[in-house]
């Protein structure tokens, strides 16, 4: 399943890019199973098995290509559909949703203030405060929802390490992750996305 995947998105690489060596490199976590020529044959670069992750390394200048499938007119036109969709769903959001929209990338490295996200939304520091304040809601509280919305996602849908996770969260370290993650769940980190991916296999969706 994991090398038709990657295997899956090297093609489409050499489609779009319409350059045939598109990665330099290879990771697959499951061991050899004796057909590493074969595999290195059709990448056309080393495979490593027995990995820590499953990867594909691009070669240099790939991710730079042109797409030979770009249509600038339809991009304009689908890009200008996607917008003004999106200001009519933001018309009617609360001011707690606008605040939890400007968080996520706000949150890599460090925790944003509520002045920092009042300036992003174009309002006094005191007036956000009050606003949410009516909603019955703090800034505080809707980084804390936030983070906890985040983490649940990068722990079921991506492989990305809990270091990193703990990062993109905006905590100091990962310990302090670890430490929130069982005041909302009761539990680890760890332990949730193994708990979890057994469910799935189970499911045979993974």
């Amino acid at each position: 399943m994991v090398d038709s995947v990657l295997a899956a998105w090297a093609q489409f690489l050499r489609l779009i890019t319409g350059h045939d060596r598109v990665v330099e490199r290879v990771c697959i976590e499951y061991p050899s199973q004796g057909y590493d020529d074969v595999f290195e044959q059709w990448f056309g670069c080393p495979v490593k098995f027995g990995a820590e992750g499953n990867s594909l390394r691009l070669a240099p200048g790939i991710a730079e290509a042109a797409s030979l499938q770009a249509q600038a007119a339809m991009f304009e036109s689908l890009s200008g559909q996607c917008a003004l969709e999106l200001s009519r769903i933001r018309a009617g959001w609360s001011t707690a949703d606008r605040v939890k929209d400007q968080l996520p990338p706000l949150l890599q490295g460090g925790t944003p203030t509520l002045m920092t996200v009042a300036h992003k939304l174009g309002v006094a520091p005191w007036t956000l405060q009050r606003q949410l304040a009516e909603e019955n809601t703090g800034f505080r509280e809707l980084v804390d929802d936030t983070r906890k919305e985040l983490a649940v996602e990068y722990i079921r849908e991506t492989r990305v390490s809990l270091s990193e996770i703990a990062w993109l969260l905006g905590f100091a370290n990962p310990a302090a992750f670890h430490k929130a993650w069982r005041r909302w769940f009761n539990t680890s980190p760890g332990e949730h996305r193994k708990q979890y991916l057994a469910e799935q296999a189970a499911k045979g969706i993974l």
